[in-house]
């Protein structure tokens, strides 16, 4: 290997991995922003978390505000009486995850119909109102529910913030895209440049199923250790499951990766052993070189009489 060679190969190795790195996190990264299910279900996991329950309860105390018959200290009683009440528990996750998916919609307003979500909860309001020393009739609060306006998530012109077509979503796109390019020449200039390509084209298999089977070990790792309770506190909840997903991903290209190596490493035996067997075929037997060594020395007598 030449001077220049033997101080490029390590730079390009080194973007090689850099490459890897930025490719397996982006990739991982847009499908995880694309799901908007698993995003809602995140969500819903932190909806119990004190800042996003204290968001949800100011909005209800708004809207109870609203009733003739409360004050605004009153409603906000109700409202985290109802925010602390297990059967609102659903409605309140079906409202959480309603608002994630508006916020994903491609285009136009995002709205959230509100009436419709908390509709079914009518006869629990009804009797946290009660509780509460307000006794409401149900059909009165039905009425109140119905005529709740629609919650505007997102304004028109304004793009997704998750979802296929947001522009996080765009931006790991373009990042897996240059770090696969970058990985790609990288990876070519080092096998261009060793020695025994065959060898450096396995090699570099071999890092990046490695590496990507250690991003999968860290993900796993870190939602165990994000909330290794399963379910103690929201919002590390929601963060651990987000941080678990999608590891399919980086299973997928190691399983491939190292397959790609693998079948190298098993064809550069095969052809070896090959090669082996053939320059054995040619070499003389012990015997025929004996008899070859026997009927040179018959010659030499004859030559001697």
């Amino acid at each position: 290997m030449t001077g220049w060679r033997r101080y490029a190969l390590p730079v390009l190795l080194w973007v090689y991995g850099m490459s890897v790195t930025v490719t397996l996190i982006s990739l991982w990264g847009r499908a995880v922003v694309v799901d908007t299910g698993l995003l809602a279900a995140a969500a819903e996991d932190a909806a119990g978390a004190s800042p996003i329950s204290g968001q949800i309860e100011a909005w209800l105390a708004r809207q109870l505000a609203d009733v003739p018959l409360l004050s605004v200290t009153t409603a906000d009683d109700v409202a985290a009486d109802l925010v602390a009440e297990p059967a609102l528990e659903a409605t309140l996750d079906a409202l959480v995850g309603a608002v994630v998916a508006a916020a994903t919609a491609p285009d136009g307003e995002a709205e959230v119909d509100v009436a419709g979500l908390l509709a079914p909860a009518v006869p629990t309001i009804t009797e946290r109102l009660a509780a509460n020393g307000l006794p409401v009739p149900e059909p009165v609060v039905a009425e109140y529910i119905s005529s709740l306006d629609p919650l505007v998530v997102r304004d028109e012109g304004e793009e997704p913030v998750i979802g296929r077509r947001s522009g996080t979503a765009r931006s790991l796109s373009i990042a897996t895209a240059s770090g696969a390019v970058a990985m790609l020449v990288s990876g070519a200039g080092a096998v261009w440049m060793a020695e025994d390509r065959r060898l450096m084209l396995r090699s570099l298999f071999n890092r990046l199923a490695i590496g990507a089977l250690g991003y999968a070990v860290i993900f796993q790792l870190g939602s165990w250790i994000l909330d290794p309770g399963g379910g103690r506190a929201p919002v590390r909840s929601g963060i651990a499951r987000l941080v678990g997903a999608k590891l399919w991903l980086p299973l997928a290209v190691a399983a491939g990766a190292g397959g790609a190596g693998w079948l190298l490493r098993k064809r550069r035996s095969l052809s070896d052993r090959g090669k082996t067997a053939g320059g054995e075929a040619h070499q003389p037997g012990e015997d025929e070189y004996h008899r070859g060594g026997d009927e040179h020395a018959v010659d030499e007598d004859t030559i001697e009489q």
